[in-house]
């Protein structure tokens, strides 16, 4: 379990806006909606939601941990002016080859300023009953992306982040924008405040972006162009291991994914949009042009 539950947690993150919330991962090989040509790329505006998953096994190794797994994710963002505010909960029945079921319950909640400079984190874990994680702290950037995350729990320490460093929301704008431009590839250090260890390094594989050929069955999605890509963390300085978290996703340019995976302990495990509700953006906000 030690394996699975740092991957549960950055999942539930991930697809945030992201990610991020943020996801399970979808066969790379599954057929994709064909695309329909753009001769310009709409801006990157995140739109406050709250989206309903469900959740179901796609395909466990032969030599795998787990030989089933099904719940329910639920992830709201909402725009309070200056920052966006997620909050994420998740539960997830885990079968085991061996063993009883394993009852994952993760609450998660951040606050992420619009400038990228400020991140508030709080995540907390239960299995089976049991507490197992509980997480708390704040980041703060410099423009150059260097600064330092400070934890409250599980213990009081300062952890530094180099340059280049994003936070969850901002690492999804640059996937969405980054394959707008027609890139193939974003490499950047991550820091999303579920792990005590800070920052992760990332690789997200962008495969394309374009409006889907088959229309998305919500409303919201319709017309709007879609990004999907391919995102492995590594521990920072990891050189030459495997990634210890994958997450592959199709999401569109304002920042709802629908289609969402993650592979963990050998495990993959996929995401399915239930629903889907669009929130009002705040009012009375005084925002700088």
């Amino acid at each position: 379990m030690t394996a699975s539950r740092p991957a549960l947690l950055r999942f539930t993150r991930s697809l945030c806006c992201p990610a991020a919330l943020s996801a399970l991962l979808l066969s790379l090989q599954a057929v994709a909606a064909t695309p329909s040509t753009l001769t310009a790329q709409p801006p990157v505006t995140i739109a406050p939601h709250r989206a309903i998953y469900d959740l179901s096994l796609v395909r466990a190794s032969a030599d795998g941990p787990f030989i089933g797994a099904s719940g329910t994710m639920t992830f709201v963002v909402s725009d309070v002016c200056s920052a966006w505010s997620t909050q994420q909960h998740m539960e997830l029945d885990l079968f085991p080859r061996t063993g009883e079921v394993l009852h994952s319950v993760a609450d998660d909640s951040s606050l992420e300023s619009r400038d990228g400079h400020h991140f508030t984190f709080a995540s907390t874990t239960v299995t089976n009953g049991q507490t197992d994680s509980i997480i708390r702290g704040e980041a703060v950037l410099a423009p150059d992306g260097s600064g330092a995350a400070t934890y409250t729990l599980p213990e009081k320490k300062t952890v530094p982040l180099k340059a280049g460093t994003l936070f969850p929301v901002a690492q999804n704008i640059a996937i969405l924008e980054a394959a707008g431009r027609g890139e193939t590839g974003l490499s950047r250090p991550v820091f999303d405040g579920t792990t005590p260890d800070g920052a992760e390094d990332s690789y997200a594989t962008l495969l394309g972006q374009a409006v889907p050929g088959t229309l998305p069955p919500f409303a919201p999605l319709s017309g709007l162009p879609a990004t999907r890509f391919h995102l492995a963390t590594y521990a920072a300085g990891s050189d030459d291991r495997p990634p210890d978290f994958e997450l592959a996703a199709r999401m569109f340019t304002n920042g709802v994914s629908d289609e969402i995976g993650m592979t963990f302990s050998g495990t993959r495990v996929q995401a399915t949009l239930r629903s889907l509700e669009m929130r009002p953006a705040a009012a009375h906000c005084l925002r700088r042009p």
